[in-house]
C-alpha cells in the first residue's frame, strides 16, 4: 500500500463513527476512574445539607418514606432538588442488598459517588441521537466533579444534565416540543428557581407557535404527574417545602448577612482562581453581551441572565453550591450562544465565546481539580466529630444520649441537623431552631405569601412536635452546638451550662 492510500486509510479510520465511540468512551472511563478515585479515596469535604439529601434517601431505603423525621408523621419534603434526591437512592439500595450498613461515612462516600453514575444514565435516552456527544458531556461532567463540590454532594449534578440536555433538544431545533417539557421539568426537580427560569426562556422563544405551546404544556403536565404520584407514593407533600423555608431564613438573613447577588461575582471568580469581582461579573455578562449578536435570539438568553440575578437577589449568600450552581448554568447558557452563532454563519463570535468558555473550564479545573475544600463539616474535623457523637448516641422515639453530658436521655435542638439526622437512623428527630424542618419556628412565615401552596399544617413549630411524645413532660430538652476551635470553646465559658472542647450545651425544657 503506498503512502497516499495509507493516509486515506487512517483518515477513513478516523473518520468512523465507530472508532470515534471507542475513543470518547475511552476518555469517558479515564474521567470517570479519576472522580471515583478522587472522591472515595481523597476527598474529605463534605456540606451538613449534603447529609440532609443522604438521611432522606436512607429513609427511603430503609422506611419507603421521604419523610424527614418518620416518628412525628410531617409530609414536608426538605429536599430543594428532589431529582438529586432520587439519585442517592440507589447506592444506598445496593449496599442494602448487600447487608451494608447505610448510616456509616464509607456508605456516605459510596451513596454519593454512584449519584454521579445514576445522574448520567438517567439523561442517556435524551441522548439517543447523538450518544458520542453525550459521552464527551458525560467526561466533561466528571472531571468537573473533581472540581466543584455542588456536583456530587449537592444538585449540581442533575442540574449539570438535566440544563445541558435542554440545551441539546432546543439547539438541535427539536420539533417534540413534549419531550422538551419533560426536560424542564427535569430542570425544575434539579432546581425549583433554574427550572421556573426555563419555563420563561422556553415559552419566549416558541411564543408564536401555539402548537409548539400545547405540546410544552402537556409535556410539563405529564413529567410533573408523574413526579407528583411518585412523591404522594413516598409520603411527602410534593412541592418542597424548602422552597417557602429558605425564603424565610434569606429574608432575616438568618445564616448570612449578604445575599447570592453580592456574593456571586467574588465566589465565580475564586472558582477560577482569581480575586477580582469583575472576573465573575465578566462571565455573568458573557452568554447576554454574546447574544445580541443573535438579534431577536438574544431575548431568551437576556430573560435567563436577568431572572437569575433577580433570583440571586432573595438567595442567602453563604452557600457554596448555590454559587457553583450559577456557574454551571451560566456554561450552559453560553454553550446555546456559541451553537447557534455558528448555526448562523457568525464563525467568528462563535469561535471567540467558545475559546473563552474553554479558558473559564480550565481554569476551573486548574484551581480545584482533587483539592479538598476547607468547610466546617469536613470529616474528622471538630464539628463532623462532634456531631457524628451526638449522632451516634441515639436510642429511639427521637432520644439521645450524650456520654460526655449525661446519662440520661434527652431531646436536641439544634440548626445544623444533616451530619446528626444521617447517624442517627429513621428513629431520629431533632427540634430545628433554624426551621427546615419546623418552618413555624422562622419569625413570619406564616405570613409569607408562599404559605398559600402548602397544606395548613404545615405551619408547625418544634414545640408542637414535641406535644406528639408521650413523655414530652418527662425528657429533657436541650440546646446543642459544635464548638470548633478552642477560640470557641474559650468564648462558650459563661454562656453555656455545658461546655467542654467539642460541645456548648443549655437547658431548654426540662
Amino acid at each position: 500500500m503506498d503512502r497516499n492510500k495509507k493516509i486515506y486509510y487512517f483518515v477513513q479510520c478516523a473518520a468512523d463513527s465507530n472508532v470515534g465511540l471507542i475513543g470518547l468512551a475511552c476518555l469517558l472511563a479515564s474521567c470517570m476512574l479519576l472522580a471515583s478515585g478522587f472522591f472515595l479515596f481523597k476527598n474529605t469535604a463534605y456540606f451538613d445539607d449534603s447529609f440532609i439529601y443522604l438521611h432522606m434517601a436512607a429513609n427511603i431505603v430503609e422506611q419507603g418514606t421521604a419523610r424527614y423525621f418518620p416518628i412525628v408523621d410531617s409530609s414536608l419534603l426538605l429536599s430543594s432538588s428532589p431529582l438529586r434526591l432520587l439519585t442517592l437512592v440507589p447506592g444506598f439500595f445496593v449496599l442494602d442488598i448487600f447487608n451494608i450498613p447505610l448510616r456509616t461515612i464509607e456508605s456516605a462516600r459510596f451513596a454519593f459517588l454512584c449519584s454521579g453514575f445514576v445522574a448520567f444514565l438517567c439523561f442517556v435516552p435524551f441522548w439517543k441521537n447523538r450518544l458520542q456527544l453525550y459521552l464527551f458531556t458525560g467526561a466533561v461532567f466528571f472531571l468537573m466533579g473533581t472540581s466543584l463540590d455542588s456536583i456530587f454532594l449537592m444538585e449540581g449534578g442533575v442540574l449539570f444534565f438535566s440544563l445541558f440536555t435542554l440545551v441539546k433538544l432546543l439547539t438541535e431545533r427539536s420539533e417534540n416540543y413534549f419531550v422538551i417539557g419533560i426536560a424542564i421539568i427535569l430542570v425544575g426537580l434539579s432546581r425549583p428557581e433554574i427550572g421556573a427560569i426555563s419555563v420563561v426562556s422556553v415559552l419566549l422563544m416558541c411564543m408564536n407557535d401555539r402548537r409548539a405551546i400545547v405540546q410544552l404544556v402537556l409535556g410539563i403536565l405529564f413529567a410533573f404527574s408523574i413526579y407528583w404520584a411518585l412523591m404522594l407514593a413516598l409520603g411527602v407533600y410534593p412541592i418542597p417545602s424548602t422552597i417557602w423555608s429558605k425564603q424565610i431564613t434569606g429574608k432575616l438573613k438568618l445564616f448570612s448577612d449578604k445575599n447570592l447577588i453580592e456574593v456571586l461575582p467574588l465566589s465565580i471568580a475564586h472558582i477560577m482562581g482569581f480575586s477580582w469581582p469583575w472576573v465573575g461579573w465578566g462571565f455573568i455578562a458573557l452568554p447576554a453581551v454574546f447574544s445580541l449578536s443573535l438579534a431577536r435570539g438574544a431575548v431568551p438568553i437576556l430573560s435567563a441572565v436577568v431572572l437569575l440575578l433577580i433570583v440571586a437577589i432573595s438567595m442567602p449568600g453563604n452557600f457554596v453550591w448555590y454559587s457553583e450552581n450559577f456557574l454551571i448554568a451560566l456554561f450552559a447558557l453560553s454553550v446555546v450562544v456559541v451553537v447557534e452563532s455558528y448555526r448562523r454563519g457568525m464563525v467568528k463570535v462563535a469561535s471567540m465565546l467558545g475559546v473563552v468558555i474553554l479558558v473559564a473550564f480550565l481554569l476551573t479545573l486548574h484551581e480545584n481539580f482533587g483539592k479538598n475544600k476547607i468547610y466546617p463539616w469536613n470529616e474528622n474535623s471538630p464539628g463532623y466529630l462532634a456531631y457524628k457523637e451526638v449522632g451516634s448516641g441515639s436510642i429511639d422515639n427521637g432520644r439521645f444520649i450524650i456520654r460526655r453530658y449525661s446519662n440520661e436521655p434527652v431531646r436536641l435542638r439544634m440548626c445544623e441537623i444533616g451530619l446528626v439526622s444521617y447517624f442517627s437512623g429513621p428513629n431520629a428527630w431533632i427540634y430545628d431552631v433554624c426551621g427546615l424542618v419546623q418552618i413555624g419556628n422562622l419569625k413570619g412565615a406564616s405570613q409569607s405569601w408562599l404559605r398559600y401552596i402548602y397544606p395548613s399544617s404545615f405551619v408547625e413549630t418544634g414545640d408542637d412536635q414535641l406535644m406528639r411524645f408521650k413523655d414530652n413532660n418527662t425528657t429533657p430538652v436541650i440546646d446543642v452546638w459544635a464548638l470548633r476551635n478552642k477560640e470557641e470553646a474559650l468564648g462558650a465559658v459563661g454562656k453555656c451550662k455545658f461546655v467542654d472542647e467539642i460541645f456548648c450545651i443549655n437547658e431548654y425544657k426540662r
